[in-house]
Parts: structure tokens; sequence; C-alpha cells
């Protein structure tokens, strides 16, 4: 570009020569205006050129272009020169000298010989000046002086460019080596971190490696070499093994670092925590509390946290125990049911207060039975339609391959998600793990189930049912405390879903209705609460579950007993605070069942309230969501 305004500098000043003097004649005047002109707008092209987003034209490309046409700039201003003086037959500025030494000044480092190529014609042109074919063949010397030292300059300047140019292509390759061994270097010190990930952050699962009647697979891929996600697995005995599995905030080798350090306190503490009590294993909430204390300070310093799972499997009780800290919700296949539920803890990632309360929590684990355990990797991958794949396509294919073994399952629920999110790729990393519980012979529980209308009126019938079963399964020390967990649950829904649907039929009336309650026309027999809208349910079993009705489900084993609420419509709200054990307030006295729904939790007990009754035999309970607007209530209660 900067030949380009050389050359429009020379047009323009002759331009003006020629117009404020009246030298030379006015065509050529106007010929070099031209030039100007032209060599104006070539500048301002190239100026905005590297903006232009056409198809195979880069900035680079735009940089030849000019280079190239630059010496048509050169050419036409000396062939100007060179007509003009052929034309008046008469003494020139001598401005072949100039011509000759600006293209070699304003590019000496240029390797091309194009700057050569633009000084050749002027050069020709003022021997034929020093000749005198301008001026009737008197020799003159002057041009010659002018003619020699710009050549001596030009090729001064022209060698002293490309010695510079030399210099600076070393001095680039060398740049480029160091930059290529720094990467290397950097490479191998990723490749070195991410084995050193692999080992610490993420267990191998072995053959020998597996719990009796428990079978596991997991997978793990970081969106860079080294990521934040980890998880690691604890066999204590043939029975129980502790999973862990976690997502630290960020990537790369920091977030990598605050797993592995998140990792080793839980060992370390649950080290700690068997040699302090060797007759029994840590209890996983104490465990959880114990690493709390440990990391949380330092956590908060780094502005960083982490969300995790902890969970403790147990094939002897066929239970599963577990304490959430914020992670995605695990999906947990009913084989009875055949479908799938989301569970979740209430508790807050670690890191983010110094004081919370760890509350487990205690789920049927039961043969047939499959668990999937993931990241927000794998349900926040995107396509390039910005559709997330989703917690509901995860349960979709945990569904339809329930029957598969839990290696199967991970590489079908990966290789769908990378196909959903190909042209995208995954933007997190992604953790996979499966566990299957495998039948058992020697595993003996029961199983009753009863439906019941959508009204106030059918908790006598849930108290009766319940009843009943108790007596055929010899519940007779936690009856009481079965039926005040139901009654008190089924008001709890009824409750929330009442208020609800009052809420959208009044949202929807019109607006006429909504002006005074006595202008509300009654509702048909078809749209009152009592109407049934029946459920079909899967194909594998025989049970019907209705849309205006609640199912109360018991099954149990000789250890514990887990008595289900069923409906559909929203979850009952659950929030943080709600997940410890229930109680009787105060008012009511010990041992009398007054109203089952006077039960409160920890969280809604009024301060300073002295005396409270545990509702006995209450180990765990909670509230799950499941597919098709599915949702439910369930206790798991001692048996002994």
């Amino acid at each position: 570009m900067l030949d380009w305004i050389v050359v429009g500098t020379f047009a323009i000043l002759r331009s003006l020569i020629g117009y404020s003097t009246g030298y030379g004649q006015p065509e050529f005047s106007f010929a070099f205006l031209m030039l100007a002109l032209i060599s104006f707008l070539v500048v301002l092209r190239a100026t905005f050129w590297p903006s232009q987003k056409k198809p195979g034209c880069s900035p680079k490309n735009s940089v030849n272009i000019l280079s190239l046409t630059s010496l048509g700039g050169w050419v036409a201003l000396s062939f100007l020169f060179f007509i003009e003086s052929i034309v008046l037959k008469q003494e020139v500025p001598a401005v072949w000298a100039l011509l000759v030494l600006a293209p070699l000044v304003v590019s000496p480092c240029e390797a091309s010989p194009r700057p050569l190529f633009a000084a050749t014609l002027p050069a020709l042109c003022a021997v034929a000046e020093m000749s005198g074919a301008f001026v009737g063949g008197a020799f003159r010397v002057t041009s010659l002086f002018s003619l020699v030292g710009s050549v001596g300059m030009g090729a001064l300047t022209r060698f002293q460019g490309q010695k510079k140019r030399l210099t600076l292509e070393e001095a680039l390759r060398a740049q480029k080596e160091r930059e290529r061994a720094l990467v290397s270097l950097r490479d191998a010190e990723v490749e070195v971190a991410a084995r050193i990930q692999r080992s610490l952050l993420i267990d191998s699962i072995e053959k020998d490696f597996q719990v009796k009647d428990i079978r596991l697979e997991a997978i793990t891929v970081a969106s860079n070499a080294v990521d934040g996600d980890f998880y690691g697995i604890i066999p204590y005995s043939s029975r129980k093994l502790d999973l862990l599995i976690g997502d630290v905030m960020g990537k790369g080798i920091p977030a990598a670092l605050v797993g592995a350090a998140l990792k080793g306190a839980f060992l370390r503490n649950a080290l700690q925590l068997i040699v302090a009590n060797p007759t029994k294993l840590p209890e996983p909430a104490a465990l959880v509390e114990a690493v709390h204390r440990a990391l949380v300070d330092q956590l908060m310093d780094l502005d960083s946290f982490a969300t995790f799972q902890f969970i403790r499997f147990d094939s002897s009780t066929h239970l599963l125990e577990f304490v959430d800290c914020g992670h995605t919700p695990f999906i947990h296949y009913d084989r009875a049911l055949a479908t799938c539920w989301f569970v979740q803890g209430l508790n807050l990632p670690i890191g983010f207060t110094p004081e919370q309360t760890y509350w487990p929590f205690v789920v049927p684990f039961l043969p047939g039975d499959r668990i999937l355990f993931y990241s927000d990797g794998v349900s926040e991958a995107s396509n390039e339609r910005h559709q997330s794949f989703g917690e509901q396509r995860l349960a979709d294919i945990v569904q339809q391959n329930a029957f598969l073994d839990p290696r199967e399952m991970v590489r079908r629920i990966l290789n769908t998600a990378m196909f959903f999110a190909s042209n995208e790729g995954f933007k997190d990393d992604v953790t996979l793990v499966a566990v299957a519980l495998e039948p058992d012979e020697s595993f003996h529980s029961f199983r009753s189930s009863r439906e019941f209308s959508w009204e106030r009126e059918s908790i006598k019938g849930v108290e009766n049912f319940i009843f009943q079963i108790a007596k055929e399964q010899n519940l007779k020390k936690i009856t009481i405390p079965l039926q005040a967990f139901a009654t008190h649950m089924v008001n709890r829904i009824l409750q929330e879903t009442t208020a609800s649907s009052n809420e959208e039929k009044k949202a929807n009336l019109p607006q006429k209705e909504k002006i005074g309650q006595e202008e509300l026309e009654p509702l048909e027999a078809d749209e009152s609460e009592e109407a049934l809208i029946p459920y079909e349910g899967p194909e594998e079993t025989s049970e019907k579950l209705e849309l205006r009705a609640y199912r109360v489900e018991i099954m149990g084993t000789a250890q514990w007993v887990n008595l289900r609420i069923l409906y559909y419509g929203a979850p009952l709200p659950w929030q943080r605070g709600m997940a410890g054990p229930l109680f009787y307030p105060s008012h009511v006295t010990k041992g009398e069942v007054s109203n089952p729904a006077d039960l409160v939790s920890q969280s809604q007990e009024k301060t300073g309230q002295t005396e409270r009754y545990p509702l006995e035999g209450l180990r765990s309970w909670m509230v799950c969501w499941g597919m098709g607007g599915l949702a439910m209530v369930q206790g798991l209660f001692k048996r002994e």
C-alpha cells in the first residue's frame, strides 16, 4: 500500500505543478491527476479489503494482490513522465533518479524482484535523458550523476534491506522453533498430567474388583486432556462398596488438582474414621461431613467448589445409601414398574458455605434394577440447533436398554450423545457410571399396592390397607409410623395438587367468569376431582395407575420396609432442610397419633420447642420424579 501512496504523491505533485504554473500541456496534468485519483481509490480499497468476507479472499490474499498491482502504478507513472518528455521536446525536471530510488526505498526488505522491475523503466528513461534524447541530442552530465547516485543508493538500500530480511527470517525461524519446542513440552506436560489424572482421579474397574451381585462400569471423556470430573470406588467387602462421583468447577489442570485433593480427602478421612472405630464402617454422612470440615475453607479461599455424590451399595440388604451435594440427579430404573426415577438430594456443593448439615438418603436397589450416574457434560451437550441432550433422553435410553449389562449401556449412551452433538462436540467433561444388581436366589421380599381415589376421604382406606399388610407381614412395631407417614404425605400431596389445580382452573376461566365467584358455572361430572382417567402403564406389568388416583405401595424384606405413594402431577415441594427426620410436634401426646398430618420436619419446628417425638423406625424419606409426569414420595423404615 505504501507503493501506491508514493505513486499517488508523485502524480498529485505533478498535476498541482501543471495547474498552478502552467507547466506542460493540460492533458498531461489531467492524466497525472487521474493517476493520483486511482492511487487514492486503490489505497482506500486496500484499507477495507481484509474486513470484507468473500469466499477465497483472506487478508493475506489481499496484500499479495495489492503488491502485484503496485508495479502497475510505478509503470504508469514512469510511462506518463516518458511520454511528456518526448512530446515537450524540452528540458524537464529530472525525476528519473527519484523514480529509480523510490520503489527500492519503499520496499527494501521485499524478497520478490518487484521493486527492481519498478526501478527498471525510470532507469532506462534516465539513460535516454542522459544521452540527450529529449533535448536535441546534447549529453547531460547532471543526469548521469543523478542516475549513478540513485542506482548506488538504491543498491545499498536493497542490500541492507535484504540483509535485514534474512536476519528477520532467521529470527522468525528460531522463534517458531522455540514455540514448537514449548508446545511439545506443554503437550508432554499435559500428557503426563492426563496420565496422573487417570491414575489419581479415575479408578480402573477390573473383573476381580466387582462386589458380589453388583456389576459396575464407568467411563469419562475430557473436554480437554485434563478435566475436573472424577470418580472413585472403595470395595469394603464382598457385599459393600462405596462410589464417589464428582465434578469440580472449571476445566483443565486446576480443576483436576482440586478433584485429586477432594478424592484424596475422602480416602484419608475414611481411613481415619475406620481407625477410630474399627468395628463398623463410617456412615456416608459422617464421612462427607469430615471431608467438608477438612476442605471447605481452602475451597472458599480458591473461589472453587465441587458437586459430588457419595453412594454406598450393600448387596446383602439391597439398599443404596447416598449423600448428594449439588450433583446431577441419578437415574434409577425401577424394574417392577419398568420406568425410571430421577433421584436427587438437597445439599449444596462443597465449598459454597462453611455451615451445612448433610442428610443421607436410602432407597431400595432390587435385582434387575439399573442405576446411572452422570455429569452435566452429557445432559447439557447441545447440537447445531442449540438443543440440549437432556435428562429425559438419558432416561429413555436407560429404560429402553435396561436389559444390557453396564458396559454396553454406557457405550450406547456415549455413542448416542456423541452422535447428537457430533458437530458441536462436548463442551464439558463427560462422566458415566452404570450399576446393575444381579438376580439373587436368596433374596425374598413382599410387595403389595392399592389405588385410591383422589379425595381426602380415601385416607381412611389407606390406613386400613396399611394395617392389613402390617398384620400379614408381622409389622406390628412400625404399623402406626407407617400409617402416620402415609396419611401425612397423602394430605400434603392432595393439598398441593388441589391448590395447583384450582389456580390453573382460575387462570383458564373466561374473563366474565373471573369477575365474581357467583358467576362461576358448576363443573361437569367428568371434570370434577373425582373423575378418573386410566393410565395403561407399561406392558410388562398388569397393574394400572390412574391419573385421578394415587397408588400406595408397600414392599419390604427381613430388614426394611419401603412405603411409596405414586401419583401423576408435580413432585411434592421438597427443599433444603426438609430432608431430616419427621417428628410429632410437642402438642401431640407421646405415642398418640391424634392427627398424623401434624408431622413436621426438623426445619419446620418452632424455635424454642423442647419436646419432640420422632417417627419411630423411619430411616429416610424423599421425593422423586419420574417419566411422563409420574411423581413419588417414599419412606424407608427399619423393620426391627
